[in-house]
């Protein structure tokens, strides 16, 4: 069964003398500040130069609705570790996206006369092992496999449904 998040996404450039910034350390976090029967969770990365990139994502399916992911996400920076670690920078950009998050059995059929189902809108994102970019990626590289080796068959392209897409995907 397909389930449904929002991903809320900052990316800062701090001061290079900051004590609390270790280029490349990962954090993950499980729920704060969320109540206890929201699933969600952040994510901390520092990267070189300067630069860490935090988020919270927050499933859709909670029940409160007052809860405000964006709001939870301002409160999440104020928590003492992450304020340390943004103290004196400032925010370079943000963003914000729907993320799919049924996992394997959610997949849909991938393939369609005319098109195919690649990257997020088909649903790759591996929540357990935090692999979304990964996933979409690879599934747009093996669609563009799927379509180098129908266009050596020597037959044309137009409406044609490549099967081979779904089989070449799993």
């Amino acid at each position: 069964m397909q389930h449904y998040g929002i991903g809320l996404k900052e990316v800062w450039r701090v001061d290079e003398n900051n004590p609390h910034f270790k280029p490349g350390r990962v954090q993950h976090t499980i729920n704060w500040p969320l109540p206890s029967n929201v699933y969600g969770g952040s994510f901390l990365y520092h990267m070189n130069p300067n630069l860490v990139h935090l988020g919270l994502v927050v499933g859709l399916d909670y029940e409160n609705p007052y809860i405000n992911p964006y709001e939870e996400f301002q409160r999440y920076k104020t928590h003492p570790e992450i304020r340390k670690i943004l103290e004196g920078g400032e925010c370079l950009s943000y963003g914000a996206r729907c993320l799919n998050e049924g996992g394997y059995h959610a997949i849909p059929k991938l393939s369609f006369p005319g098109g195919m189902l690649a990257g997020d809108s088909a649903g790759f994102l591996n929540v357990a092992k935090i692999k979304g970019s990964h996933n979409a990626i690879k599934s747009g590289m093996v669609a563009a496999e799927s379509i180098f080796e129908h266009i050596l068959t020597g037959e044309h392209l137009d409406g044609v449904e490549l099967k081979e897409y779904e089989k070449n995907i799993r």
